[in-house]
């Protein structure tokens, strides 16, 4: 029985929730992806407070705290898989191979457990929940059992063994208690199971499927003292209410990924992760008029025309926009996302006025655009720049972007050591070791320089991203990347995995293999080449269409010990293909390892109008590139040597050989010609035949 890639919902896919019997209506939604305040990268877990305020966990990352109307109030540097909060506010976490205590204040109170199997240790854990008492109960997912600790982190019992009958476990996960039951998301079995407070068997609901009772990853649960259930159907894309009994009631669709889900004041609140966002469902016996709340950035307010200036809607709870950026009066756009380009000079009010069903909200900005001085004043440059992330963990991948005006030069120096790091308008940096770097932009014209810096802080990843996830740095110099693609996936123990490269930018298409370990949240990156990697003393023989890097998870993971079955896909231009003359069963993917280029099995798997799409088995990832035959070549190359038994031998003789003394000889036989001539077309005719 598969266990579900995706523990990623630790109160997740699972998340059993419930209120009586509610059927819940107008949304409110707040989140975006990134690292900032507010905003999301891998959301994993959440939990509510006694004051109805909401906890959003990011794997192996932070816990950030909110308000039940979503406005940002602290976060907590605590790298939790699962949290769950007790009534003086004090945050219980699975971190690591551990359950740790944290006061309101994110101050480390305990630390219990360690790796291993005998009670009291752990192996993955991943839910947590508590009861009245202060009990806390574990699932530890690797070791297929739930455990129950006291208030005082003492080993009470624990239940549960490998297996798929009636109490039996396979990589459980979301866990949580209500009344004198506890529920568990019995993640690789594909249902939810009761036991009461001992551990004793109640009953389940659940198989893999897409029916009212069926489940696409069951990864956690929770629910209210009135006994009705919320579950996250995690690829299912939906959230599935029951009563306590676990009869079918009504589900919500339309979520990509929903990973966890909890109740705070009688109103439902889901982690959609696809969509980096928080959903905010209402009660009908609760229900309050949500109004749109508008916003918006741009990546300049002021500049020499003509100004370009990108405007990027953040409102919330909007269903519609429309934006007056000129204050015109006429509506120049209703894209979430737009460039508009000022050509005349003056000072503008760019309006954005966001709409849903109960209202109207409106925000504007002032943009600046002067006037290029002339009759010989100086025209300074004016240096700016936008990175991707601010911090993170190492290896860090940080995408750095000019956004700088009247500048004929740049340089920059993102390590502060000095020396030059690139003289591109947008590359990527990997951070290899932690610190605190300032990144300087240095950008100059004839009459000046100007400069801009920003900090970058990187940190050393815990224990818990070393052994259970990765985000992959390169060792390839940015300026060999023409460019890069990152996916990620989390990986449980026997599941298949697959790593889709969504965006289309390389000609990667996927990566797949089956996990032979818990690890976690793994970052693949697929990096397409300008030209030869630096990592390789040479290019493969063949027609050359692309060389890429494939990196995945930190050095050390994607070895036969973690995963088996590596498969990539890959695609190639049929333009390409036809400009050089490439037979599509000449196409081989190939693989540089051992200091040398290894032919990898390669299969046709599809076409579209653009492209062919390849299928090749590798044992495992590191630079590899595209190459083909050129059928041109071909007819030249199976023209054999006059007087030759053996045509393999002179594979590489050409029309341009000079021909030895003998050979001149024997062409001067008579009839010589034609015989040439006819093994020539015959060649030709059996390789077309081939």
């Amino acid at each position: 029985m598969k266990k579900l890639i995706m523990l990623l919902a630790l109160v997740g896919a699972f998340s059993l929730v419930s209120i009586s019997s509610a059927q819940f209506t107008s949304s409110q939604t707040w989140g975006s992806f990134g690292n900032g305040t507010g905003q999301f990268y891998g959301m994993i877990g959440v939990a509510t407070d006694t004051s109805g305020n909401i906890y959003v966990a990011e794997l192996d990352n932070r816990v950030q705290k909110f308000s039940g109307d979503g406005a940002y109030i602290t976060q907590f540097n605590i790298p939790a898989r699962n949290i769950a909060i007790d009534s003086s506010g004090n945050i219980y976490a699975t971190v690591d191979d551990s359950i740790k205590k944290f006061n309101s204040t994110g101050n480390l109170l305990n630390t219990w457990g360690s790796t291993g199997t005998v009670n009291g240790t752990f192996n993955f854990p991943i839910g947590i929940a508590l009861d009245s008492s202060g009990n806390i109960y574990v699932s530890d997912t690797e070791n297929n059992r739930i455990q129950k600790l006291d208030s005082s982190g003492k080993y009470v019992t624990s239940w549960g063994t490998s297996g798929s009958g009636n109490g039996n476990l396979n990589s459980p996960a979301g866990i949580a208690v209500s009344g004198n039951n506890v529920y568990v998301a019995d993640m690789g079995n594909y249902r939810i199971q009761k036991f009461d407070l001992n551990g004793n068997y109640v009953s389940s609901i659940g198989s893999q499927g897409t029916g009212n009772t069926q489940f696409n990853s069951s990864i956690a649960v929770a629910n209210d003292p009135s006994g009705n259930i919320y579950v996250a159907d995690y690829y299912n894309g939906r959230v599935i209410e029951y009563d306590s009994n676990f009869n079918y009631l009504t589900q919500y669709s339309g979520f990509s990924y929903p990973t966890a889900l909890v109740i705070a004041n009688s109103n439902l609140f889901v982690l959609d992760s696809g969509n980096y966002q928080v959903y905010k469902y209402y009660n009908d016996n609760n229900i309050q008029t949500i109004h749109p709340v508008a916003d918006f950035s741009t990546n300049v307010t002021g500049g020499y025309a003509p100004l370009s200036v990108l405007f990027t809607d953040l409102s919330q709870n909007a269903t519609s926009r429309s934006w007056d950026v000129n204050n015109d009066g006429i509506v120049d756009s209703g894209e979430k996302s737009f460039v508009y380009v000022y050509t005349s000079t003056g000072n503008y009010t760019a309006k954005l006025t966001a709409n849903n069903t109960n209202g109207t909200d409106s925000k504007t900005a002032i943009i600046t655009v002067l006037k290029k001085e002339e009759d010989g004043n100086k025209i300074l440059p004016v240096a700016d720049f936008s990175t991707n992330v601010t911090g993170g963990y190492a290896p860090l991948s940080v995408l750095f972007t000019d956004l700088s005006q009247d500048a004929t030069s740049r340089s920059w120096d993102v390590n502060n050591d000095g020396i030059v790091d690139s003289g591109e308008k947008s590359f990527v940096y990997v951070y290899t070791s932690t610190g605190t770097y300032t990144a300087k932009l240095t950008v100059s014209n004839l009459n000046g320089t100007d400069t801009k810096t920003a900090t970058i802080a990187v940190d050393k990843k815990s224990s818990s991203g070393s052994n259970h996830g990765g985000g992959g740095g390169s060792p390839e110099p940015a300026k060999n990347v023409e460019v890069k693609e990152l996916s990620q996936v989390f990986i449980t123990n026997g599941n298949p995995v697959k790593f889709d490269f969504t965006k289309k930018a390389t000609c990667v298409v996927y990566v797949s293999f089956d996990a032979k370990k818990t690890a976690g949240k793994i970052t693949t990156i697929a990096e397409q080449l300008k030209g030869k990697s630096v990592l390789v003393s040479e290019l493969p023989s063949g027609e050359v269409f692309k060389s890429f890097n494939l990196w995945v998870g930190n050095s050390g993971f994607a070895t036969s010990t973690n995963i088996e079955n590596p498969v990539i896909c890959f695609k190639v231009e049929k333009a390409w293909m036809k400009d050089k003359g490439i037979d599509q069963s000449s196409i081989i993917l190939n693989r540089y390892s051992d200091k040398k280029w290894n032919p990898l099995t390669t299969r046709q798997s599809g076409d579209d109008e653009t492209y062919m799409y390849f299928t090749a088995e590798t044992p495992g990832f590191s630079p590899f590139a595209i190459t083909g035959k050129s059928t041109k070549e071909a007819v030249t190359d199976i023209l054999p040597e006059p007087g030759t038994q053996d045509p393999e031998q002179n594979e590489n003789t050409t029309s341009d050989v000079e021909p030895t003394s003998e050979q001149k000889k024997k062409t001067g036989m008579p009839g010589f010609e034609m015989i040439y001539c006819i093994i020539g077309l015959l060649g030709v005719f059996l390789y077309k035949r081939r």
